[in-house]
């Protein structure tokens, strides 16, 4: 079974009104036979604003940076928008290289190799000793958690689209 809901919400009330209009649905898939499957739930949430009782219009950089350009102090703030949404995805460049180099470069073969029956197989197997390389491992870690880290603060960049209708609004 599934289904989807949503509904906006006015969270800002001017000469420019700002809405979040949020999203949320789930599904239900079964194997074949009806046994067993598997539940997935999710929600979203997105922000439109508009002069009046105009079309509402996707809140983004291009649309305000068009309809707000008579206030130069609105236009700083969408700014600001637009250069966290730059460093977000330069965050998340780097930390996906960090974790993808540091967990591809964490094992290095010592040259030496070691025996053992496999009990699958039913025969003994040579295999390549490996060590661990912990620098290595840490770049990962770090970088995983400067993507983890960048996710989790990536409300700021809401709030620069916020707060440029409320400054416009103020004038």
């Amino acid at each position: 079974q599934n289904s989807q809901s949503s509904f906006a919400i006015r969270m800002i009330i001017g000469r420019i009104n700002y809405y979040e209009l949020s999203s949320s649905y789930s599904a239900t898939a079964f194997t074949q036979g009806g046994f067993g499957g598997w539940f997935i739930q999710g929600s979203n949430s997105s922000y439109y604003y508009n002069r009046g009782f105009n079309t509402l219009k996707a809140a983004n950089y291009e649309n305000l940076s068009i309809d707000l350009n008579d206030n130069l102090e609105s236009i700083n703030y969408l700014n600001k928008h637009q250069d966290a949404k730059k460093k977000r995805t330069l965050a998340y460049v780097l930390g996906g290289i960090a974790v993808l180099v540091g967990i591809l470069t964490s094992g290095k073969k010592t040259g030496e190799t070691t025996t053992s029956f496999n009990y699958m197989t039913g025969a003994f197997e040579t295999v390549d000793k490996t060590e661990l390389r912990p620098l290595n491992l840490t770049i990962g870690l770090v970088g995983l958690g400067e993507v983890a880290d960048t996710a989790l603060s990536s409300k700021k960049k809401k709030q620069y689209i916020q707060k440029t209708i409320e400054v416009y609004n103020e004038n």
